[in-house]
């Protein structure tokens, strides 16, 4: 998995870039996880019980999408209806729009986590 961090040059807020693929993730990074260290040490220590199949599925409800942990990887799926609004024509929907979820495995999420952690507190 292909990331890179940096910040805001006015806010100085940190912002994740990741792969087309997992765009989707870089975004909740950015916005819903931000610098918020109690979700992620809380992100972590369950991202490692499911690794060592202490816990089959865990879940993380955010305002834009839902993050869910299990065995097979990590999803991240949108809180919507399942349903795009289209404004003027479907032409213009990013991939992302498209895309009902962003996947990744457990050890990649593990090792974007505390990459994205190492970075923001320092």
């Amino acid at each position: 998995m292909d990331f890179q961090f940096v910040r805001d040059p006015i806010t100085h807020q940190p912002i994740a870039r990741l792969s087309m693929e997992q765009e989707a993730l870089g975004q909740w990074l950015t916005e819903e996880l931000a610098e918020d260290q109690v979700l992620l040490v809380e992100l972590l220590r369950h991202a490692e019980s499911v690794r060592q199949h202490k816990m089959v599925h865990w879940q993380h409800i955010g305002a834009e999408s839902t993050l869910i942990m299990q065995e097979g990887g990590v999803e991240l799926v949108p809180n919507h209806d399942g349903e795009i609004a289209l404004t003027e024509s479907e032409s213009e929907l990013s991939v992302t729009d498209w895309n009902s979820l962003t996947a990744c495995g457990i050890e990649d999420f593990i090792h974007l986590l505390k990459a994205w952690q190492e970075y923001v507190i320092s």
